[in-house]
């Protein structure tokens, strides 16, 4: 294959600006443009848009970064004002900020706040967020915070012990041991102070084995009734450490935004 074809020439690697075309010896001698080179689209678009009196119209500008998007726009808007404003015209220029809605999010809230106040809210919000994040973390890690969930889970735990405790020497009266295995509680019967074993139990006598299971059974049925409330006052527990959590996160977040509030309440 013969790719000298395709060589090309040093001389034409890189092109050079022939300066004698130019009549100034430095930039700096040049009067600044007050146009836009190479947006001459947009900037139709931009004009059309703005001619617009009716409510409801909208300019959206899309780009890369560094495109001068926000320049011509703030360019054309200004000229635009000043040349009503000499008409006797007045504009009242707002910021508006998108803010999110929680309850719809693809439904953002537009907010107006005054000229130059919506750089001021965003740096306000900003800063509330980190505060949030410390303030929030300090609380939650703080001793009263720990002794007050210990204090609920603790009351938990002693209304459970002393429900088991009832149980327990009820069983007792009635010949029967509570023991906890990897299967949940046994109820073990007992005679001379020792646990029977299955044979020991076979060995008895029927009305003796009949009478065992029986109250067996009565005390199963106040095992069960026992876990069913425990288990309600694990939900219960459960519900008053979400609460507290809650309030507490509440009262550090309605500190913050209250001075937000007071601040931004126009």
């Amino acid at each position: 294959m013969n790719i000298s074809r395709y060589e090309v020439p040093v001389e034409k690697l890189r092109w050079v600006c022939d300066t004698s075309q130019f009549d100034f010896a430095c930039t700096e001698d040049l009067a600044p443009l007050h146009e836009f080179i190479g947006q001459d689209r947009a900037i139709r678009a931009i004009e059309f848009g703005l001619s617009m009196q009716h409510d409801g119209y909208n300019i959206y500008l899309a780009g890369l970064t560094g495109t001068g998007k926000t320049s011509v726009a703030k360019t054309y808007i200004s000229r635009l004002i000043d040349e009503r404003e000499k008409t006797g015209e007045t504009y009242r220029v707002s910021d508006w900020c998108y803010i999110h809605n929680f309850a719809h999010a693809d439904r953002p809230r537009a907010v107006e706040l005054p000229k130059g106040q919506g750089r001021v809210l965003r740096d306000d919000i900003a800063g509330l967020l980190q505060h949030l994040k410390k303030d929030l973390a300090k609380a939650f890690s703080s001793e009263e915070y720990k002794d007050q969930r210990k204090a609920i889970v603790e009351e938990s735990q002693a209304r459970q012990q002393e429900m088991f405790s009832r149980l327990r020497s009820e069983a007792a009266k009635k010949g029967f041991l509570i023991q906890m295995t990897q299967m949940g509680a046994a109820l073990v019967p007992v005679k001379d102070g020792k646990a029977l074993s299955q044979e020991d139990f076979m060995a008895l006598g029927e009305r003796a084995r009949k009478a065992i299971e029986k109250n067996r059974n009565e005390l199963r049925k106040g095992l069960e009734s026992l876990f069913e409330e425990a288990q309600d006052i694990d939900r219960v527990t459960a519900e008053k450490l979400a609460e507290s959590d809650r309030s507490l996160a509440d009262h550090i977040i309605g500190r913050l935004f209250d001075a937000l509030a007071k601040k931004h309440a126009g």
